[in-house]
């Protein structure tokens, strides 16, 4: 495989990295919003971490994924600015379900909302599954970001 293929087969990548997590952002922010307007019981608990109410952490957190899932579609957004945008809200992501595991109640995430009422294996298995969704997005943005800095650079052989 020459250069040139893997420089193409990186964008590809990159591109469906970045549009999947766009879906996934969106998806998830649509739904902390459907949430919002079921007047769920969990909308009156109070955040384990953060210690205010979930009605403000899934309007908080859910505006945040709208807001960056938009973004992320927009033509004048730079490459490095997607892959940065990614990384940096992974990486909240996997620090607020690190610091939940920490506390010892990796079970309490809200982020899913009610959507967890529908499904009796992301009841059971959500928070692993969006921590390591956390990891992947995270790790891959890392990889994106070193792998695209170092195809930007010139090369100093010659």
């Amino acid at each position: 495989m020459s250069q040139t293929d893997l420089r193409a087969l990186g964008e590809r990548y990159f591109h469906a990295f970045v549009l999947g997590f766009a879906l996934i952002i969106l998806f998830s922010g649509a739904v902390k919003f459907y949430t919002l307007f079921q007047g769920s019981a969990l909308l009156t608990k109070e955040d384990l971490l953060l210690g205010v109410r979930n009605d403000i952490v899934l309007f908080t957190a859910g505006t945040i994924e709208l807001v960056c899932g938009s973004c992320l579609f927009l033509p004048k957004f730079s490459p490095n600015g997607k892959i940065m945008l990614v990384t940096w809200l992974s990486a909240h992501f996997l620090a607020y379900h690190i610091a939940l595991w920490y506390a010892g109640n990796p079970q309490h995430c809200p982020c899913l909302g009610t959507l967890i009422d529908y499904s009796p294996w992301l009841r059971q298995n959500g928070s692993a599954f969006l921590f390591a969704m956390s990891l992947f997005c995270f790790t891959n943005g890392l990889f994106m970001l070193v792998f695209r800095r170092k195809q930007q650079e010139p090369d100093m052989a010659h």
